[in-house]
């Protein structure tokens, strides 16, 4: 599918960005530009919600005009973008003007035209933490392919916003469970006074549950995997003689086919990252690449 593509292509350069050092307000910027390219439009924002005051400011602004819109905060729900930070609902709006949410203010302050627009929430952990917006589709009008793909993107740009450690974790690891097309996935910290791996995030239904469990040195996949340094994917779980199943046991939870990648500081095994059950057959040495990008996130979560 040609989003899935375009999202590989943006996580490969959000993930060389952050591994490579870069300020994180640089790995904003341009994960938020290749975004406005890659659906062919005139500007794009991504807005940050101030969980104080409940106003949305633009933290990047793409476009002709990117400075002044960054002078501009929007009170709690004015405008289309606090109208979706509320809601919580994709939505493509292909005559803006028309709309009675739209907030004529910034136009006026830019002399720039919103003619229409596609705007999306970024969530982590289902928490709303701000909106992506792209604007001004210079050919034609947005289609629900665009939001579509949007709506996925957002998930690699979420790993750009510097949150507070444990949203970056989750927000990483949700991306990889997305990009996958997989059921669950957790992210495990080792636990260097016992040589225990204990779940840092667990995502899915049973997530709750998962999360009491400490798994001991060398005990199931994670831990074989955290003690070999090498990533693997498993695509028959239940007859791997490594298989810990008391965490399905515990969750009623069924493990069919896994991957796992040590969380790396260098040559030192941090933690592991495991996606679970690919919704659509098994998991790939393409899919083992992009888990391993994730990985290289992983790692500068905790070093932060």
């Amino acid at each position: 599918m040609e989003w899935r593509q375009e999202q590989l292509a943006l996580l490969n350069e959000v993930s060389s960005m952050i591994k490579s050092g870069e300020d994180f307000n640089k790995v904003q910027s341009s994960a938020t530009k290749i975004i406005t390219d890659l659906l062919n439009s005139e500007a794009g924002s991504l807005l940050l919600l101030d969980s104080e005051s409940g106003e949305l400011y633009f933290k990047v602004a793409v476009g002709e005009k990117g400075d002044t819109i960054k002078t501009i905060r929007l009170q709690k729900g004015q405008g289309i973008s606090g109208s979706i930070a509320e809601s919580g609902q994709p939505e493509i709006i292909n005559d803006v003007q028309s709309d009675n949410r739209f907030f004529s203010g910034g136009d006026r302050k830019s002399n720039f035209v919103t003619k229409n627009m596609v705007c999306v929430p970024v969530k982590v952990a289902n928490k709303i933490v701000g909106v992506l917006q792209v604007i001004n589709k210079k050919s034609g009008a947005f289609t629900q392919e665009d939001l579509e793909m949007l709506s996925a993107l957002s998930r690699q740009i979420v790993v750009a916003i510097k949150l507070n450690l444990i949203d970056m974790q989750k927000a990483a690891t949700e991306s990889a469970v997305e990009l996958m097309s997989a059921e669950a996935g957790s992210f495990l910290m080792l636990d260097d006074s016992t040589g225990e791996l204990y779940f840092q995030v667990a995502l899915g239904e049973k997530g709750d549950v998962v999360r009491t469990v400490r798994l001991k040195k060398g005990q199931g996949l994670g831990a074989a995997v955290a003690e070999s340094g090498i990533a693997e994917v498993i695509n028959d779980v239940q007859n791997d003689p490594r298989f810990f199943s008391g965490v399905d046991k515990k969750s009623s939870f069924v493990t069919k086919n896994m991957l796992c990648v040590p969380i790396k500081n260098e040559d030192t095994v941090l933690g592991v990252l495991q996606v679970l059950n690919k919704k659509d057959g098994q998991f790939t040495a393409d899919d083992l690449e992009i888990a391993i990008k994730f990985s290289s996130v992983l790692s500068v979560a905790i070093a932060s």
